[in-house]
């Protein structure tokens, strides 16, 4: 028998649900909610995932002050580096400290990032400074004059860092602009960890 088959079909339709009853809708909106607020995974480890949370919001914290009180001088970049490598390690593509606010970029799985060549990108127009700490070869993206801008820093074999943009290519020994603000690039020679 098949579900064409049209006895089937017949006695099928003479069939009719009843109608749920009050008491059925509270019972099953009450097990549902019990099932979503009691499975013993959450259950087990939700005190420790709070608790989990609250730290990695505590590194966080802590990274986005040591970039923003550490970015201004070569050896205290070095330093820098260092610690967010220990921090996340593998995992950290760049910060970029955009005057007072900084943003924090982490691969989402660990030993997918370069880590072994330093680059300090610095974005300046007038007396507003964007300051990246990144690697060769790591794709950076940021906001420049309301233009999201993706690059990738690449240290040559002379020391001279490149940096490509989907638009351009600029050479670190001449004067360059994207968007508005003058670039520098530095290459962080004998720092890498």
């Amino acid at each position: 028998m098949s579900m064409d088959d049209p006895t089937i079909k017949k006695v099928l339709s003479a069939l009719r649900v009843p109608a749920v009853s009050e008491s059925t809708r509270e019972r099953a909106r009450y097990h549902a909610l019990t099932a979503f607020r009691n499975t013993p995974e959450s259950a087990s480890s939700f005190p420790f995932r709070k608790l989990s949370f609250a730290f990695g919001g505590l590194v966080v914290l802590l990274v986005a002050w040591l970039v923003a009180t550490s970015l201004p001088k070569t050896a205290d970049n070095s330093r820098l580096f260092t610690e967010i490598e220990k921090l996340f390690p593998g995992q950290f593509v760049a910060a970029i400290k955009d005057n007072d606010s900084v943003d924090l970029q982490l691969s989402p799985t660990p030993a997918t990032v370069s880590n072994d060549q330093r680059i300090i990108l610095s974005f300046r127009r007038g007396d507003h400074l964007i300051k990246v700490l990144t690697y060769s070869g790591n794709e950076v993206c940021l906001n420049l004059n309301g233009q999201k801008i993706c690059a990738t820093p690449l240290v040559q074999s002379d020391g001279n860092v490149l940096l490509m943009t989907n638009q351009e290519i600029f050479n670190g020994t001449h004067h360059a602009e994207i968007a508005g603000f003058k670039l520098s690039m530095e290459y962080l020679k004998g720092a890498s960890s």
